[in-house]
C-alpha cells in the first residue's frame, strides 16, 4: 500500500511543485481551491486518473477534501492500487485555509465584490464586456420587453 502518510498544512506550502488531487464535488471545488489542482470528485476518482497523472514514481500525488477525511478514504482504496506514494493533506483544504497558502484562491470573494460594485455604481462590468464581443452585431441583440410583451 502506497497511502504511506500525511503532509501537515503548514508543510505543504513550502512545497514547490505538487501533483494536487482535489477529490471534493465540482461546487465545493470552484468556490475555493488550490492553483493548478485537479478536481476529479470522489465518486469518480480511480487508480486509472493516478496512473495518467503522476508520470514519475518517485513524486507523491498529494489528495485534499474538505477536512482531509474523505482523502484519507480514497488513499486506502486506492493505495493498493497505484505505484505511486499518495500523501494526504491533514486538514484538507480547511486548514489550508487556515495557514493561507499562497496558490489559494476564493473565487466566491471575487464574485461577491464584483456582485458588490455592481450594486453601488449601477453598473455590471460583466454585461459591458458582453456587449463588446466581437461578432454580436446591434440586430442580433434582444429587446427584452417586447420579448415580454408578447
Amino acid at each position: 500500500m502506497n497511502h504511506e502518510s500525511t503532509i501537515s498544512a503548514q508543510a505543504f506550502t513550502t512545497l514547490t511543485r505538487a501533483l494536487v488531487i482535489d477529490v471534493r464535488a465540482p461546487l465545493g471545488f470552484a468556490q475555493q481551491y488550490v492553483a493548478g489542482s485537479l478536481n476529479i470528485p470522489l465518486g469518480e476518482v480511480g487508480s486509472e486518473h493516478i496512473n495518467a497523472l503522476v508520470s514519475d514514481d518517485q513524486k507523491p500525488a498529494y489528495l485534499l477534501y474538505g477536512t482531509g477525511m474523505r482523502a484519507n478514504k480514497v488513499a486506502d482504496q486506492l493505495g493498493h492500487l497505484v505505484p505511486h506514494k499518495l500523501v494526504v493533506i491533514a486538514g484538507g483544504i480547511q486548514s489550508l485555509d487556515a495557514v493561507g497558502h499562497p496558490g489559494f484562491f476564493f473565487v466566491s470573494t471575487f464574485v461577491g465584490v464584483g456582485l458588490c460594485f455592481a450594486g453601488i455604481t449601477n453598473t455590471c462590468g460583466m454585461g459591458l464586456m458582453l456587449v463588446k464581443i466581437p461578432g454580436i452585431r446591434e440586430e442580433e441583440r434582444y429587446d427584452f420587453p417586447t420579448i415580454f410583451s408578447s
